[in-house]
C-alpha cells in the first residue's frame, strides 16, 4: 500500500479562515450568504472547501466582515504555513479528486478540510481574527 499523505486545498483553507473571521464577528453563513448572493447552502460548502469563491464574491464576503480581502488571504498565508507545520500538504483541486473521498484515498491522500482544518488553524488565527472582527 502507497504511503498515505495528509492533504488540503486552498479552497479549503480560505474557507475554514472565512468560517473562523465570520464566527468572531457573531454573523451566521446566511447572514454572508445574503451579503455575498448565495445561498446558505453554497456558503456552508465554502466555509468546508468545497466550493470556490469569485473575486468579486471575496470582495463582498469581506466588505460583510469589515475586513480586507487582502488581510483575508493574509490570514490564508499563515493558515496553509501552519497546516505544513502540521504535515497538511496543499495539493491542487483536480489532483486530489476531492468530489469522492475514497477517490482520494485511494490515491493514497488523506483530504482535512471543514471543521477539521478549521480547529487546525483556528488556534494559531485567533488573534487576527479577533482585531479584524473588532474594526
Amino acid at each position: 500500500m502507497a504511503e498515505m499523505k495528509t492533504v488540503t486545498t486552498y479552497a479549503a483553507i480560505l474557507g475554514a479562515v472565512l468560517g473562523q473571521i465570520r464566527t468572531a464577528a457573531g454573523l451566521k453563513q446566511s447572514d454572508l450568504a445574503k451579503a455575498v448572493g448565495i445561498g446558505p447552502s453554497t456558503w456552508s460548502r465554502i466555509e468546508k472547501g468545497e466550493s470556490s469563491l469569485s473575486t468579486d464574491q471575496l470582495k463582498l464576503a469581506a466588505d460583510a466582515l469589515k475586513i480586507s480581502p487582502s488581510e483575508i488571504l493574509n490570514m490564508v498565508a499563515l493558515a496553509e504555513e501552519v497546516a505544513a507545520e502540521k504535515g497538511i500538504e496543499r495539493e491542487p483541486v483536480g489532483t486530489a479528486q476531492w468530489d469522492v473521498a475514497a477517490g482520494a484515498i485511494a490515491l493514497g491522500l488523506i483530504p482535512v478540510v471543514g471543521s477539521v482544518l478549521s480547529g487546525i488553524v483556528g488556534a494559531a488565527l485567533r488573534s487576527q481574527i479577533d482585531k479584524a472582527a473588532k474594526k
